[in-house]
C-alpha cells in the first residue's frame, strides 16, 4: 500500500521532471546544433580567408623574390660603374703625372707666349668675344 502510494504520487512528478529534463535536453541540443552551423559558417569564411590570404602571400613572395633580383642586379651595376669610375680616375691621375712630368723638363712650358702667338691660337676659340 506504502509503495502504491509512493508510485501514485511520486510517479507525476518523476514524469513531469522527465519531461523537463528532456524539453531541457532537447533546447540545449537545439542551441548547441544552432551555434555550430553559426561556427561551422565562420569556418567556411575564415577557410576562404586563408585561400585569399595564402594566394596573396605567394604573389608577394613572387614579387619580393622579383624586387630582390632587380635589386642584387643593380647593387652589381652600381659596383660596376664605380669601379669603372676609379680606373677612368686613376688613369686621368697617371696621364696628368704625366704629363707633368714631361712639361717639367721642357724648356718652353713654363715661358709665356708671344702676343702675335697667343692671338693665333685663340683665332678658332668661340670663347672669344667679337666686335
Amino acid at each position: 500500500m506504502i509503495g502504491k502510494l509512493l508510485t501514485s504520487k511520486a510517479l507525476p512528478w518523476l514524469s513531469g521532471g522527465l519531461i523537463v529534463l528532456i524539453l531541457g535536453l532537447l533546447t540545449a541540443v537545439y542551441a548547441l546544433h544552432s551555434r555550430n552551423g553559426a561556427l561551422n559558417e565562420k569556418v567556411g569564411n575564415l577557410g576562404a580567408e586563408n585561400v585569399m590570404l595564402a594566394e596573396s602571400l605567394r604573389n608577394q613572395s613572387e614579387s619580393y623574390q622579383a624586387l630582390a633580383a632587380e635589386l642584387k642586379r643593380r647593387d652589381q651595376l652600381v659596383m660596376q660603374a664605380h669601379q669603372a669610375r676609379k680606373k677612368s680616375e686613376r688613369k686621368a691621375r697617371e696621364q696628368i703625372e704625366a704629363l707633368r712630368q714631361a712639361l717639367a723638363n721642357d724648356e718652353c712650358a713654363g715661358r709665356p707666349h708671344p702676343p702675335a702667338i697667343a692671338d693665333i691660337l685663340r683665332a678658332g676659340s668661340s670663347d672669344r668675344v667679337q666686335d
